[in-house]
């Protein structure tokens, strides 16, 4: 049985629909991988690039919204934790590795 938290009446609330939404589709996308193979490669590079610009993008522009609060309530200034960074050098070395692997070799 599921945990008094995880009941289907608090994941379909208003405040966790769009994270019960996500994770059903990342559930989804998972079933259909195997269908995704014979995708050509540059199209799932396109996708898969585009898809690491955006989850660079956004949590920092997140972060920026938030951050007066925090900056308030710390009384110092905050800036993006060694998470982010670490992240960031990891997405765009995936990055260019698709890039390479897609661009014509003469």
């Amino acid at each position: 049985a599921l945990s008094p938290v995880w009941t289907p009446g608090v994941l379909t609330s208003a405040e966790f629909r769009l994270q019960t939404a996500l994770a059903g589709l990342a559930v989804g996308l998972a079933i259909i991988a195997p269908l995704l193979k014979s995708l050509p490669l540059r199209l799932m590079v396109i996708f898969l690039t585009g898809g690491q610009i955006i989850a660079l993008i956004l949590p920092l522009w997140q972060f920026i919204l938030v951050r007066p609060g925090l900056e308030a309530a710390y009384h110092q200034p905050i800036g993006p934790g060694w998470g982010w960074w670490v992240t960031a050098a990891g997405l765009i070395i995936s990055a260019l590795g698709g890039i390479a692997l897609i661009r014509p070799r003469s």
